[in-house]
């Protein structure tokens, strides 16, 4: 299902308009259909279009229907009571479904068959053709619904005027008609019948979401940027089949949206987000993921309004004091996010994670034997976290300490190949030990993982001559080469 934006309001409107237009001409009353069916028709007549007899008569068929009920009611009922309770517990009846608002029969036009034009019935409420009757009692669901049943002598009627909705528009006329008439699946199938009869199909809903998310943490221990694709593919696929069959999950959306940002296409993400926070405003996970997505872009206020709106609707949050804390370093802002860090901490003193932040913003303030106490926090508690060597072994390498670097890097390296970083810092640390060969090999391994290296080097030094000078020693004419981009 296509996520609705805001070109879609004026051609929904245009749609609302047209229905209105058509109804000024008229008493009428509406009828919506997922898809363009042959004939207006009941229940009862669908059941047996297919007989061809001249002798059938759907009246009779009825009238045993009702014969046979009468034995499992309790007390006595008026024929069109019994068929209205029949009808409102999925029997299938000569009664035609209508309602006399127009936006409620828009709502089942655009609930069902996402692929398939839609259509809104206009039918005259006063006609020798049949008989227009409301429900004989209150009931729940009928009253959000506006019900009123037609019924026909042949189960059919003739339709006075016909709105065709576009496939493409369903889900933003949808989206209109929640936010702007509080009209969704929730309010207009509200009652226990309502629930069962919606179950199956969100049933449905939940095994594409487990579906999803399956294919969604077999992209995360892919080995392969390839592999990786594809199941985040596959998740895509499955979320958008959970949506369509639900559009109301918010779970989907937000999953998909995780997918989208862990494949690169972060506008897609947000758009995702956008959504599953429309559908529940407390969203705090929705929040914090776009936030995390506005950080990829770069669009820090963005991120941290997100961050604080998340942490104002649940201040336990630690991810989101975590998530915060890792946008106000990227904007520069140190002391603000250790701040942040330390929150996060308290709130959960096991996430290694936090550790490493606070650690590499105590690095860019240059605290580092605090950034190291970070590290080593980190590392105890998770011995396999190779981005937390790589920050220890940077920050030994700014102590100094090149040897405990190099270890360091070593186990950054062991624990990730590709880390094109670890092995330009490690290539930088053999540097300083003259030991001109493992250079040469680091640098060039990590150049050829996408490493700048020559702007990692002039962090340090200004250029080749400045490390020479600064180090007393003479690098050689390749490796120079490798470290000026020549």
């Amino acid at each position: 299902m296509r996520i609705p934006n805001s070109s879609d309001l004026d051609k929904v409107l245009e749609k609302i308009n047209e229905i209105t237009k058509e109804s000024a001409t008229g008493d009428y009353i509406y009828r919506g259909e997922p898809e363009h069916y042959d004939k207006v028709s009941s229940s009862l007549y669908r059941e047996y279009r297919d007989i061809e007899t001249e002798h059938f008569d759907i009246a009779v068929v009825q009238e045993d229907i009702l014969r046979e009920a009468r034995e499992y009611t309790p007390h006595k009922m008026e024929d069109f009571e019994l068929l209205a309770t029949l009808q409102h517990f999925g029997d299938k009846t000569n009664l035609i479904d209508f309602t006399t608002d127009y936006l409620v029969a828009l709502f089942f036009a655009c609930d069902g068959e996402p692929e398939e034009p839609g259509r809104v019935i206009l039918l005259q409420k006063q006609s020798e053709a049949y008989k227009v009757e409301k429900p004989p009692k209150p009931i729940r669901r009928a009253e959000t619904q506006k019900s009123i049943f037609v019924q026909a002598p042949k189960g059919f009627v003739q339709p006075d005027k016909v709105v065709s909705v576009p496939a493409d528009l369903k889900a933003a006329l949808l989206d209109y008609l929640r936010r702007h008439h509080d009209i969704s699946t929730k309010t207009i199938y509200n009652d226990l019948q309502g629930f069962i009869e919606k179950r199956g199909l969100h049933k449905s809903g939940y095994t594409e979401f487990y579906k999803g998310l399956t294919y969604q943490k077999r992209a995360h221990s892919a080995k392969t940027q390839e592999e990786k694709q594809k199941w985040y593919d596959d998740a895509i696929t499955h979320y958008t089949e959970a949506v369509r069959l639900n559009p109301e999950d918010t779970t989907a959306y937000n999953n998909r949206g995780n997918a989208y940002d862990d494949k690169g296409e972060v506008d897609q993400a947000i758009q995702d987000y956008n959504k599953a926070i429309d559908l529940n405003p407390e969203n705090t996970t929705a929040y914090k993921n776009r936030g995390t997505a506005y950080h990829r872009k770069g669009d820090f206020e963005k991120a941290t309004q997100d961050y604080n709106t998340a942490i104002d609707l649940n201040p336990e949050y630690a991810t989101a004091y975590n998530n915060r804390g890792v946008a106000y370093r990227s904007a520069g802002d140190f002391d603000g996010a250790i701040q942040d860090y330390t929150r996060a901490i308290d709130l959960d003193p096991e996430h290694a994670t936090v550790y490493n932040n606070q650690g590499a913003a105590y690095g860019k303030k240059g605290e580092v034997d605090r950034a190291i106490q970070n590290f080593d926090k980190a590392i105890d508690l998770n011995p396999e976290y190779a981005n937390a060597y790589y920050n220890r072994g940077t920050a030994y390498y700014k102590k100094g300490e090149v040897d405990a670097a190099i270890q360091d890097f070593d186990k950054a390296i062991d624990l990730n190949p590709e880390y094109a970083e670890a092995y330009n810092n490690r290539g930088e640390a053999w540097l300083h030990l003259k030991d001109w060969e493992k250079t040469k090999a680091d640098l060039m391994i990590a150049k050829n993982k996408g490493a700048d290296i020559v702007a990692s080097f002039r962090n340090d030094y200004e250029s080749v001559e400045d490390f020479e000078a600064k180090n007393a020693v003479k690098v050689p004419e390749d490796i120079a080469a490798l470290l000026r981009g020549e």
